[in-house]
């Protein structure tokens, strides 16, 4: 499994567990973190997948190399209509939309 493809499993695992458990917790961030420790993972940076991927293969700018991105130049992971933060399941939707597309190639 390349780097890509690890970091797409990763991020739509997570962003799973988040959207179906986030109200147990006192934001998404805290459960972003619960996942991250049940999985050993102490260093992600912005607790993202994306943003590490995009962090390790950026020139410059994290969000240029975003896996998303790169699916659709238009993703933003704070976008109002799926916005991370403010709504987990629907981030996590438009991310398995995303995904069909990445497994497409």
């Amino acid at each position: 499994m390349n780097a890509l493809d690890k970091c797409w499993k990763n991020q739509m695992s997570m962003s799973r567990w988040v959207a179906k458990n986030y109200h147990k917790h006192l934001s998404v961030s805290s459960a972003k973190n619960v996942w991250l420790r049940k999985h050993n993972i102490t260093d992600l940076y912005n607790s993202c997948f994306f943003c590490q991927y995009g962090k390790d293969h950026a020139d410059y700018y994290a969000c240029t190399s975003c896996p998303g991105r790169l699916v659709d130049p238009t993703f933003r992971c704070a976008s109002s209509n799926y916005s991370y933060m403010r709504n987990p399941k629907e981030f996590y939707n438009r991310l398995r939309f995303l995904y069909n597309i990445y497994k497409k190639g």
